[in-house]
């Protein structure tokens, strides 16, 4: 999967393309620091002398931007395949170690991209109760051919701040046994998962057991 980033973005990252890779190295901890720290406009303004770019806001520019590609690539979970062709796709045709330096910062971060992801862009959501209603016609002259029965699901969602999502679905018998098939087989899995958890358990149980 190719990231796909607007033109904006892609300028601001057209900076890091000529640099070498220790400097490519001090972006990624600046991307590091503007996710715990946020902007640090002293230091954007230092580096900002040294590689000879007009201001501090071309350094921000950039590292603004890294942090929102990997963003992207933590939303995404690309692995270092495609992470390599983004990078090259964008223009990025240094040696593979300077690929190398953003895929392990990339590996690194991505706890605490994922974490930023949850704090400040995403509000993760839950299952919290399903109603349903069935609705059909049984018999009418109006109609000559044959009724659909529906189906009206409400589905009741909330956050980790208790905030409520309703969602209101209609949906005919074949979407209904399409969904019930999907969940079924997602109940199978997680039971199947759940045995293989306790078997090892048990087995590490055993050998615990025995060596003492």
């Amino acid at each position: 999967m190719i990231i796909n980033l607007n033109d904006s973005h892609q300028d601001h990252l057209s900076i890091l393309f000529q640099l070498p890779p220790q400097v490519i190295q001090d972006f990624c901890k600046l991307a590091t620091n503007y996710l715990t720290d946020g902007p640090n406009q002293k230091l954007y303004m230092s580096i900002s002398r040294k590689l000879s770019l007009p201001s501090a806001s071309n350094v921000q520019d950039s590292v603004e931007a890294l942090v929102y590609f990997l963003l992207l690539a933590t939303i995404l979970n690309i692995n270092e395949y495609d992470l390599y062709n983004t990078l090259y796709n964008m223009g990025f045709t240094q040696d593979d170690e300077c690929k190398e330096i953003v895929y392990r910062f990339y590996t690194q971060e991505k706890y605490n991209l994922y974490r930023t992801l949850i704090s400040e862009y995403i509000t993760l959501l839950h299952f919290r109760r399903l109603e349903w209603r069935f609705e059909g016609i049984i018999a009418t002259r109006c109609h000559l051919h044959q009724s659909l029965p529906k189906f009206t699901v409400r589905i009741h969602l909330e956050n980790s701040d208790q905030q409520e999502k309703q969602i209101n679905l209609e949906m005919d018998t074949e979407s209904v046994f399409s969904i019930t098939k999907v969940l079924e087989e997602a109940l199978s899995h997680a039971k199947s998962n759940q045995r293989k958890m306790s078997r090892r358990k048990q087995l590490s149980q055993g050998k615990s057991k025995d060596k003492s």
